[in-house]
């Protein structure tokens, strides 16, 4: 006991000692805060950015280093551990997976972490170029801002073109199914009511599917989702119906034209309406939340 008791109070003595402070990071303020703006300005500008109508979580003033740190909660200077923005950052968050930027590397994370720990320093604002410095747009960048706001705005009309594939193939299943349950034996008959609407379906389902993709270019998540996100689910079906919808169109447009009649055009038809659906599906998920339809 005699020899114990020395190193059992020796170790408690040494766990009592405070630790050791961290350490300050490189840099100076200026250098840090510029850092982090530039790791804000390059990753979060697409969701949080101050040109945003309705930034997500009515957070746009990412690139504020001012009003960052002054907002409560979001960045608490010198403690990165109860600092709102840092947890989300940390924990993988944010940027979620499919954000059209990226994910940040970690010089990036180190960079927030490091502006966070000197005290979220605001930074010297950047100086206006001068008129003389200022760059004039050549033409040719006039043409392509024009061009990138065009296929913007052509994606938004996804949004409105979606329904008629929807309504037309979907309607188009519903009968040829009604149809092979008995109340129409004739294949040509069903066929006669359902041609119209497959080609009509087929037509705006091209339509959907590529105004889609451009959407996609312009949108969030980008058009390289997370495999197996809803995102990623709805972009593959839809683009399978933008696909398979022509291909049935023009499969029972030779049918007619040859005079056969079989069932596997129907059966095809009721299995277009059950790919549709899916399609739709994981597109409302998309739009209304992945929880809409929790009680």
């Amino acid at each position: 006991m005699p020899l114990i008791s020395p190193i059992i109070l020796a170790g408690a003595l040494l766990g009592m000692q405070p630790a050791p402070p961290l350490q300050s990071p490189a840099g100076s303020p200026d250098e840090l805060a510029a850092g982090a703006l530039a790791v804000f300005a390059s990753k979060c500008v697409d969701c949080h950015g101050p040109d945003l109508a309705h930034p997500r979580s009515n957070f746009g003033f990412v690139t504020d280093l001012a009003r960052l740190a002054g907002k409560d909660g979001y960045v608490t200077p010198g403690h990165p551990e109860t600092s709102d923005l840092w947890k989300e950052i940390d924990s993988g968050d944010m940027p979620p997976d499919g954000a059209r930027a990226g994910a940040l590397t970690r010089d990036q994370v180190a960079a927030i972490k490091a502006w966070i720990l000197a005290g979220a320093p605001a930074g010297r604002p950047a100086a206006a170029p001068s008129s003389a410095e200022t760059p004039q747009s050549p033409d040719h960048d006039k043409t392509l801002i024009s061009l990138s706001r065009g296929l913007t705005l052509l994606g938004k009309f996804h949004v409105v073109i979606l329904h008629f594939p929807v309504a037309f193939l979907t309607l188009a299943a519903f009968i040829e199914a009604a149809s092979l349950a008995g109340r129409t034996p004739d294949p040509q008959a069903r066929a006669a009511r359902t041609f119209p609407l497959v080609i009509a379906g087929a037509a705006f389902a091209l339509l959907a599917a590529a105004s889609g993709w451009v959407r996609a270019l312009d949108g969030f998540p980008g058009p390289f989702a997370a495999p197996g996100s809803t995102a990623w689910l709805h972009r593959r079906l839809g683009t399978g119906v933008g696909v398979a919808a022509p291909l049935l169109a023009a499969w029972l447009w030779r049918e007619r034209r040859i005079g056969r009649a079989t069932l596997a055009p129907s059966i095809a038809v009721v299995l277009m309406g059950v790919l549709v659906a899916a399609a739709a599906h994981f597109g409302g998920l998309l739009t209304h939340g992945v929880h809409f339809f929790d009680p």
